[in-house]
């Protein structure tokens, strides 16, 4: 388990790599905005992110190695706030 920073700058936060699952947890007061394999940002269009609410949110990607989908994808973060903020990362 690791943490990364988050700004407010669309940055690549876990890069590409065969895995067999991804978990992410925003341990922040900020919602956090991610993208795979691409910038991201906070707000409505083309590269609009997927939200991890703030206090605990996660998304998970379960079982990548047995499925259909590639497994060797970077994630991009983005926050909307100040400063940076913290993303818990589980990978395996």
């Amino acid at each position: 388990m690791s943490s990364v920073s988050v700004t407010t700058t669309s940055a690549n936060i876990i890069p590409a790599t065969s895995r067999k699952f991804l978990i992410l947890q925003n341990i922040s007061d900020e919602d956090i905005y991610i993208n795979i394999n691409g910038p991201v940002t906070v707000a409505d269009g083309a590269e609009a992110g997927l939200r991890i609410k703030a206090d605990g949110g996660s998304m998970s990607f379960p079982d990548l190695i047995s499925s259909s989908r590639a497994n060797d994808f970077s994630v991009h973060a983005i926050h909307g706030g100040v400063g940076s903020k913290s993303l818990r990362i589980i990978e395996g």
